[in-house]
C-alpha cells in the first residue's frame, strides 16, 4: 500500500489535526451532498470552501504571527480542515437523518438534499472522532490525505434524495 502524505493539510497551521485520527476502510459513513452525482465540492472542507472566512483569516493570522493556540483554537482549526461526516449504522440511520432534515429547514443558502453513503478507499485520508455534544454522537472530520481524489477514494455506495433516505435501512 502506498504512503498517505498531508502536506497540504498541515501546510498552514501549526496544530496537530492529525493527532488521534486513524485509517478506516472497512466502515461506511455519511455526507450529506447537493446533487444526486457527486462532485469535488462534496469533499471540500469549510477551510478550503473559505465558507467561514472571517474566522479562517482570524486563523491564519495568528499562525502567521505565531501566538500560541489554545485547546478550543486547535479545536476550531482542525474542525475548518476536516470534512463533516457521520459514521453509519442502521441503529442511528433515523436519528442522522432527522438531523440533517432540522438542519436544512435552518439553512436556505448551500442546501445539500441528498445523502451519499460511502467508504474510504486507501490513501484517501484519516478520521478522526469528533462527537457534538447534546447533538451528534456519530460525527467524525475526514482529513483528506495529499493522494485524495474524490474520483478514486471515494467508493459511494448509495446516493439518495434526503426524502427518500429511509432505503438506506435495507442496505
Amino acid at each position: 500500500m502506498s504512503e498517505m502524505t498531508f502536506e497540504k493539510l498541515l501546510k498552514d497551521t501549526q496544530c496537530d489535526i492529525l493527532k488521534d485520527t486513524f485509517v478506516d476502510n472497512t466502515s461506511t459513513f455519511i455526507r450529506r451532498v447537493k446533487r444526486i452525482t457527486l462532485r469535488v465540492e462534496d469533499f471540500e472542507s469549510k477551510w478550503e470552501k473559505n465558507e467561514k472566512r472571517p474566522e479562517k483569516e482570524y486563523i491564519e493570522d495568528w499562525i502567521i504571527k505565531k501566538k500560541s493556540l489554545t485547546k478550543s483554537d486547535y479545536s476550531e482549526v482542525a474542525n475548518l480542515k476536516g470534512v463533516s461526516v457521520d459514521a453509519y449504522t442502521m441503529d442511528t440511520l433515523s436519528e442522522i437523518i432527522a438531523r440533517h432534515r432540522t438542519q436544512m429547514a435552518f439553512i436556505t443558502r448551500n442546501k445539500c438534499e441528498y445523502i451519499c453513503l460511502f467508504k474510504l478507499n486507501h490513501p484517501g485520508g484519516k478520521f478522526r472522532y469528533s462527537p457534538i455534544p447534546q447533538e451528534n454522537q456519530d460525527h467524525h472530520d475526514l482529513y483528506k490525505s495529499d493522494q485524495f481524489s474524490y474520483k478514486h477514494h471515494i467508493q459511494a455506495k448509495q446516493i439518495v434524495h434526503i426524502d427518500d433516505a429511509e432505503v438506506l435501512k435495507c442496505l
